[in-house]
């Protein structure tokens, strides 16, 4: 049985999922200085995906320890999650 939960892990991929589906608009172009002062006025102004990165930025210090339990139905858990999130990445990219 694990020791740690996977609660921050699964937190820290919801908002690293959010962040892309955000940059990956902005970012589809190039680069540009621009994109970064939209994202952080993003952030700033949707509370919803402030709220995801403030709580897996807060206990992102408890990941690696969750990692390093991981038990055979939490890896499946943890790609279930990715999985899900796939297609809407993929449609995301070729926009």
């Amino acid at each position: 049985m694990s020791k740690h939960s996977i609660e921050n892990t699964k937190q820290a991929l919801e908002a690293i999922f959010a962040l892309l589906f955000v940059m990956i608009p902005k970012f589809h172009d190039g680069v540009q200085v621009q994109d970064f002062v939209e994202l952080a006025a993003k952030i700033s102004s949707d509370e919803e995906l402030k709220a995801k990165l403030l709580a897996a930025y807060n206990d992102i210090e408890l990941v690696p320890k969750e990692v390093g339990d991981l038990q055979i139905a939490e890896i499946v858990e943890l790609v279930s999650l990715v999985i899900q999130k796939v297609p809407a990445l993929l449609e995301a990219l070729r926009k």
